[in-house]
């Protein structure tokens, strides 16, 4: 299983720096506090079963950290 944390329209794995990525990545997760994410139940979207995960909170952080 894993989180999806943004989904970004119009970009490719060519647009992006993988391995800077992969470092801000891996450097922000030694950091950040553990919490537990409960998961709401899955809903159908258009282009992927979504769910939403709670608190919101300490998920929001690492959205707007990561993106």
């Amino acid at each position: 299983m894993h989180c999806t944390l943004l989904h970004v329209v119009g970009l490719s794995s060519t647009d992006i720096d993988t391995d800077a990525l992969l470092k801000d990545v891996g450097s922000y997760a030694q950091v950040v506090r553990p919490f537990t994410l409960t998961f709401d139940r899955p809903a159908v979207g258009a282009v992927a079963v979504e769910i939403s995960g709670w608190p919101r909170d300490p998920f929001a952080g690492i959205v707007d950290a990561l993106a």
